[in-house]
């Protein structure tokens, strides 16, 4: 049996705006700024800071939704950027992909993952355990964190700091920021 195109679809999508919530509202409590403040006395370097950042949010985002574990982790890399004075761009960048990295190494890491177990399970009627992924997930997320340590300064060097008289171009909208689409009365969407 194949499972009509995204079926299931309204569940999850319940599931990550609760999960976002109650991030937020973690987030805002300020319960994580004594945690944020002691990472920049242990780490000491900005690549000390990306460490520990990226390694704390890839190994939340094993546990939980990738998306749920980086907006959990939004409101401590913002509170280390303003304790420590670095760029949040630069971090942003690199914890939101250690986000996806840690989410590669279990079933509900990442959304892919799931619909992939959930499909297997309709058709053979099992689908994949809870650490299946990480034969495959694990190697992947520490060769990709080694990147993000390595790779910072060189691929957000100096085009991404903070210059006098610096401004940010104006927005030139190539595309359409939105389409719209007609839902059929009886459709199963």
């Amino acid at each position: 049996m194949v499972l009509p195109f995204l079926s299931g679809c309204r569940r999850r999508l319940g599931r990550d705006v609760e999960i976002l919530l109650i991030v937020q509202v973690i987030g805002r409590s300020g319960i994580l700024d004594p945690f944020a403040r002691r990472i920049p006395e242990v780490a000491r370097s900005e690549t000390g800071i990306l460490a520990i950042l990226c390694n704390l949010t890839a190994g939340i985002s094993v546990f939980m939704n990738n998306i749920g574990a980086l907006a959990l982790m939004i409101p401590v890399v913002t509170s280390v950027c303003r304790v420590s004075g670095l760029d949040q761009r630069r971090v942003l960048m690199q914890v939101s992909f250690a986000a996806l990295l840690g989410g590669l190494c279990s079933i509900i890491g990442t959304p892919a993952n799931l619909i992939v177990s959930n499909q297997l399970a309709a058709v053979a009627g099992e689908g994949f355990a809870f650490f299946d992924y990480a034969w495959v997930g694990v190697p992947a997320a520490f060769a990709g964190l080694i990147v993000l340590l390595i790779w910072p300064g060189r691929i957000l060097g100096a085009g991404l700091r903070h210059r006098a008289g610096y401004r940010r171009r104006p927005f030139e909208p190539w595309l359409p920021m939105s389409r719209s689409a007609r839902v059929r009365r009886w459709s199963e969407l």
